[in-house]
């Protein structure tokens, strides 16, 4: 599922499921499940790394930061028990632009 949230100094402006033709000040894209055509779009759209992009078709869960040209990629993990014995370990990915951030989970 893909969520468009668009926000400014003053909060939440619009969100929807979408993208819309409003330029807002700032647009947050949080993907969850994201299918390869999903990441296809979003590296044309926003000349993403495509080594990144490829580490997150591959579901890497190896923390890590890095700084390119236009725009900051990182993975963050979130760590959750799946039983008192078990972890659940799942990466959060993440792209920080001028006036964009876009996530990716699961």
């Amino acid at each position: 599922m893909k969520r468009y949230i668009y926000y400014n100094s003053n909060g939440i402006a619009n969100e929807s499921d979408g993208s819309s033709d409003k330029e807002p000040s700032k647009l947050w894209i949080d993907i969850s499940d994201p299918s390869p055509d999903d990441l296809q779009s979003i590296t044309r759209e926003y000349g993403l790394d495509e080594d990144s992009v490829r580490l997150i078709g591959q579901r890497t869960k190896r923390p890590q930061i890095r700084i390119l040209d236009n725009h900051i990629f990182t993975i963050l993990l979130d760590i959750r028990f799946r039983t008192i014995k078990q972890l659940l370990i799942e990466g959060i990915y993440i792209y920080v632009g001028p006036n964009w951030i876009i996530t990716f989970h699961s």
